[in-house]
């Protein structure tokens, strides 16, 4: 979990350590898990093998390459588009 620096409570030199809350619905939660199955694993690598530049930047005569796999659509946890598609392979900036 990824903590944020000390900050100073008003008219004391207490410093306190707050974790930022993770603002997903249940359902988000749930479904981010999705992403680090193994199948989820090997539907990217194939993904970014079959298309290794970013989509989105090629549209812009670009050339950069892809890190990241974007789900064309929202999947909303529906199990099977996200396992099947359609995908974007895109750079992180882009993605």
């Amino acid at each position: 979990m990824r903590r944020i620096p000390p900050v100073s409570c008003s008219g004391s030199t207490t410093r306190h350590t707050m974790a930022k809350q993770d603002k997903r619905s249940a359902e988000a939660v749930a479904y981010r898990r999705l992403y680090s199955t193994a199948r989820w694993g090997r539907i990217r690598d194939r993904q970014l093998s079959t298309q290794p530049l970013c989509q989105w930047c090629l549209e812009q005569e670009i050339v950069e390459p892809a890190t990241e796999v974007h789900h064309d659509g929202a999947h909303r946890g529906d199990i099977e588009r996200f396992y099947d598609g359609p995908f974007i392979s895109t750079c992180k900036p882009c993605h």
